[in-house]
């Protein structure tokens, strides 16, 4: 009976792509990584800037010819995997689409070594051969992650747990071959069964342009976030969608509507946070933006979408976002499944999707006034403060079963929601993320209103505006190193 459930051509067929998998992807990101940061260490980049060939044009060639022998080498086993097909293992359609999937595979895993600082800080030389052993430490990692999940995904049949493995690579197709059932493993889209041997290497091509996209920012003008703020609302739009489907299939298993919606507002919550990091702009970036770009266009347009302006209406955009579609798609669909829960759950979901807006808008302000009052490690000091704020009271509150002290961090809150078992009280949220957003609201508003005043002041004494007539050229003399300085 173990023969006839596990026979040697479906096992071997799942090693050969298991094995191709592992080499092509490491094969690739190590070609994309060395290639960038050799192309980087020795300024030939800034050369290949300078040419005919456009940031898409260059990155394309990095992608696509430097790791080719690692996509090539997928032929290699075509001849073992036609052999196994010969002998029943799988179908032919099955068969060219795992192909299909170990060739998107590599082109991610490729895509994702490109991802790197376009200037070296510090010896050049040391970071250039460091590059190997952090490529072998992030294949690593990865894989190891993956493997975890997709383990838990086949123990649990979560979708939730299975997404992750199973959007980014296509280790559970590989299962599904092995075990011999390649259409078990499906993305449930409200009830529409897709399965992942279709749905992986449409989401793997897809992140391979954002990632292409972002890096092409960073050749035309490295001074700007990584992505655009209206392309980081699309994404967010996309991802709370898939999320919210994701939740719909498992709502017999997540219970009650306080527990799909604290599931859906937490992960909006973390996807927020990465969109936040690609998208503030530095002091470098506002500076320009408060010296040569504002008032180019409309108030409302600039702060939703301009390039350099602060995040302070961007993280407003993403709380609306998780808002709409939190209401839209997970509150909505249990009106007439949930009748009783929904009618007892008004206080606690308005509690939930309030606390997610807060969290949002007081990490995108306090990361905004951050890396603008200090531009060199900044980034970190957001991180700091939650870690501060979050876990100490948390793991307090936890040790001596205080409620009051719990009550404190969102984290218990969210766990609470998920799996009720204490009485917590929800006024501190407001009062310490609230304050803490307008704080670093009113922080930031204040150095930049300084420096507008500044560039105001510069330009009338230079006799530029409205105030040109009242220039003198002891006041434009006098304000040219002023404004140098200012800068």
């Amino acid at each position: 009976a173990a023969q006839a459930n596990w026979p040697w051509p479906r096992i071997y067929l799942g090693v050969i792509f298991g094995t191709q998998l592992a080499v092509s992807c490491f094969g690739a990101l190590q070609s994309t990584h060395t290639s960038m940061r050799r192309e980087v260490t020795t300024r030939t980049l800034d050369f290949q800037r300078t040419t005919g060939l456009s940031p898409r044009e260059i990155l394309w060639g990095k992608l696509l010819g430097e790791p080719a022998w690692a996509y090539l080498l997928a032929m290699a086993s075509v001849p073992l995997g036609v052999f196994c097909w010969s002998l029943g293992a799988t179908t032919l359609p099955v068969l060219l689409l795992m192909y299909v999937s170990v060739m998107a595979s590599s082109l991610l895993v490729g895509a994702i070594g490109l991802m790197q600082p376009l200037e070296i800080k510090g010896d050049a030389s040391a970071a250039k051969n460091s590059s190997a052993a952090g490529v072998l430490a992030l294949f690593g990692f990865g894989m190891y992650a993956m493997f975890g999940m997709t383990a838990g995904a086949l123990q649990t049949n979560n979708q939730l747990l299975a997404a992750v493995p199973g959007l980014w690579t296509p280790l559970l197709a590989v299962v599904g071959v092995t075990r011999g059932t390649p259409w078990e493993y499906y993305f449930d889209f409200f009830g529409i069964q897709i399965p992942y041997l279709f749905v992986t290497p449409v989401v793997q091509l897809t992140l391979v342009m954002l990632i292409l996209r972002a890096m092409q920012r960073q050749l035309v003008f490295p001074l700007l976030p990584t992505l655009s703020k209206g392309e980081t609302y699309a994404i967010l739009a996309v991802f709370d969608v898939l999320v919210a489907a994701m939740i719909y299939h498992e709502a017999v298993a997540l219970g009650s509507l306080q527990a799909q919606l604290a599931t859906f507002a937490a992960i909006h919550l973390v996807a927020s946070v990465l969109m936040i990091w690609t998208t503030t702009p530095n002091r470098e970036c506002l500076v320009s933006w408060v010296w040569r770009f504002q008032g180019q266009r409309p108030a409302v347009a600039d702060a939703l979408f301009g390039e350099r302006s602060s995040n302070s209406t961007a993280i407003v955009g993403y709380a609306v976002v998780g808002l709409a579609f939190a209401v839209a798609l997970v509150m909505a669909p249990n009106v007439g499944r949930m009748p009783g829960d929904w009618s007892t759950a008004g206080p606690q979901s308005a509690a939930i999707l309030a606390t997610m807006a807060l969290l949002i808008l007081s990490f995108g302000s306090t990361h905004q006034w951050s890396v603008f009052a200090a531009p060199t490690g900044g980034w970190m000091l957001p991180i700091i403060i939650f870690l501060v704020l979050l876990l100490p009271t948390f793991i307090a509150g936890a040790y001596y079963e205080s409620d009051p002290v719990l009550s404190t961090t969102p984290l218990a809150h969210f766990v609470n929601w998920i799996s009720p078992a204490r009485d917590l009280w929800w006024s501190p949220i407001p009062l310490i993320y609230g304050g803490l957003w307008l704080a670093t609201l009113k922080r930031t508003r204040t150095s930049l209103a300084r420096g507008r005043a500044n560039v105001d002041s510069t330009l009338a004494a230079m006799g530029v505006g409205q105030n040109a007539e009242n220039a003198t050229p002891e006041a434009i003399s006098s304000a040219v190193p002023a404004s140098t300085s200012g800068q």
